[in-house]
């Protein structure tokens, strides 16, 4: 997209990539609520993977869209 056609909300807006740890819920019936309530707290996810796995957490990876100003 050129620059001139951004759209005015995206110039005010900053995207991260973020990597962290988290602890691994005890039941993987809540797994997507645990990383995405996290990834809230940082900004609006526009998408996460998790990259590793251990017997006590998980390590994501993920883009969040963050509010410039």
């Amino acid at each position: 997209m050129e620059p001139s056609k951004i759209p005015p909300i995206m110039e005010m807006m900053q995207m991260d990539l973020i990597h962290t740890t988290l602890q691994r819920p005890t039941t993987p019936n809540n797994l997507d609520h645990v990383v995405e309530e996290y990834l809230r707290q940082q900004g609006r996810p526009l998408r996460w993977a998790i990259t590793a796995v251990s017997p006590q957490t998980l390590t994501i990876e993920a883009v969040i869209l963050k509010d410039g100003s």
